[in-house]
């Protein structure tokens, strides 16, 4: 799979040259997308590093590289095995010493790790 990037700005908003058209295209993105935004307005993007090369960023869009998601899939599975088979690879991968974000959806579980 593709290595993904982590695009992170402060406030986005059109003033900036190519305002916020890069966020529409990433949001239309086919691969893998995610977006958060926390209360004091920074705003994340994981998305594929293809995307890269599809849009102009913002001179204050910070760019991240080198992140692989490991993703669990939850369709049909009951809700005790889905919560126990994340909790074990949780586990795992702390004990490797693996530094893993989550990003949960009804029907997976992603975790968003540092490549190397």
């Amino acid at each position: 799979t593709e290595d993904l990037v982590v695009l992170a700005v402060k406030s986005p908003g059109k003033s900036a040259r190519g305002g916020s058209e890069w966020l529409h295209r990433a949001l239309s993105y086919r691969e893998f997308v995610c977006l958060s935004r926390t209360d004091d307005r920074l705003l994340s993007v994981v998305v594929g590093e293809s995307f890269l090369k599809q849009v102009e960023l913002p001179k204050d869009v910070e760019v991240q590289r080198d992140w692989i998601a490991l993703r669990l899939d939850k369709t049909g599975l009951e809700q005790t095995a889905k919560l126990g088979a994340f909790a074990s690879l949780s586990q795992v991968l702390q004990e490797a010493g693996l530094d893993a974000r989550t990003m949960s959806t009804p029907e997976s579980e992603n975790l968003l790790m540092p490549k190397g």
